[in-house]
């Protein structure tokens, strides 16, 4: 505070802090008192203390008041505004977009995720200043490394003014058969003092495996659902096809099943389960023995499954 002209008395003046859209307490500390100024002093300081704190506030006011002058002086502007600027938040709130927390994409050719990331606006836009996000990908479900999407962490930066920002990541094209994966793709910090609330910070990423874990395995068409079994060789043959995925080591159990001319299982036989393994190839000959112990009889009927 400054007094201005003689300053050949002492002068005292009170003052205190009144609440604006700054609120007492939450915002600023009260403070009252009186100023001396002793003679041939021009100029006093009062100290005043604003409030640190999280919430995300715009630009605020309150103001300090000037009374009771005691000496010879007067009081032309007995009230000074003091404002608060929206340092709270003030880089922004960040936060995936809603079309952006989801995402599903297949593998095939190595192709991209684009997720948007967003200064939120709460009572109006924050998006003046610059911030620096990290981000970090995991598995959901395990906790094996993330080999399928890269990169598996980063960070996204925001100029002055900037409102979006955009996260890429590649779907790695592997021929590893895999079942569908899901990750989670996080928001892990924003520089100071920009905002990252919870429950805009994670996207979720499904990985639909085209690298068919199994495929679709199943017996060769035929031009009859019968095989014909010679007595002597003992033994029929017959194709198994892989659908949709050759990928993979497939280990295939099958087993014989006889039947007399009663429709009554026989006996089991040694031999009557076997496997075979399939792997890299659509199209598998497969030779079915028939054990030495079955006695075959009229209408045999053989089945494999």
């Amino acid at each position: 505070l400054v007094r201005k002209g003689l300053l050949a008395s002492p002068v005292n003046v009170s003052y205190n802090t009144v609440a604006g859209t700054a609120q007492t307490g939450s915002d600023f500390l009260s403070a009252s008192g009186v100023l001396e100024f002793p003679v041939g002093i021009a100029r006093q300081t009062l100290v005043l203390q604003v409030v640190d704190d999280p919430e995300i506030e715009n630009v605020e006011v309150f103001s300090v008041r000037l009374s009771n002058v005691q000496g010879d002086a007067v009081l032309p502007v007995p009230a000074l505004n003091i404002s608060i600027d929206r340092s709270d938040g003030g880089a922004g709130v960040f936060g995936f977009t809603a079309a952006s927390r989801n995402a599903a994409l297949a593998e095939g050719t190595d192709q991209e995720v684009n997720l948007t990331v967003t200064r939120l606006s709460l009572t109006q836009a924050n998006t003046y200043g610059t911030a620096n996000l990290t981000w970090s990908l995991a598995a959901i479900g395990t906790s094996a490394p993330v080999i399928d999407l890269q990169p598996s962490s980063g960070s996204l930066d925001f100029v002055d003014g900037q409102v979006t920002g955009i996260i890429t990541l590649i779907v790695i094209n592997d021929d590893v058969p895999e079942v569908d994966e899901f990750f989670a793709l996080t928001l892990d910090s924003v520089s100071v003092p920009g905002q990252l609330p919870s429950a805009f910070a994670t996207s979720v990423i499904s990985v639909i495996a085209n690298d068919d874990p199994f495929g679709s395995v199943m017996l060769a068409n035929t031009t009859s659902p019968f095989w014909s079994v010679d007595g002597s060789t003992r033994s029929f043959n017959f194709q198994v096809i892989r659908v949709a995925s050759t990928n993979g080591e497939l280990l295939l159990r099958y087993r014989i099943v006889y039947q007399d001319g009663n429709g009554v299982n026989q006996t089991t036989h040694t031999g009557d389960t076997a496997s075979v393994v399939l792997s890299g190839v659509s199209v598998t000959n497969v030779t079915a023995v028939v054990p030495t112990d079955v006695v075959f009889e009229p209408n045999t009927v053989v089945t494999l499954e």
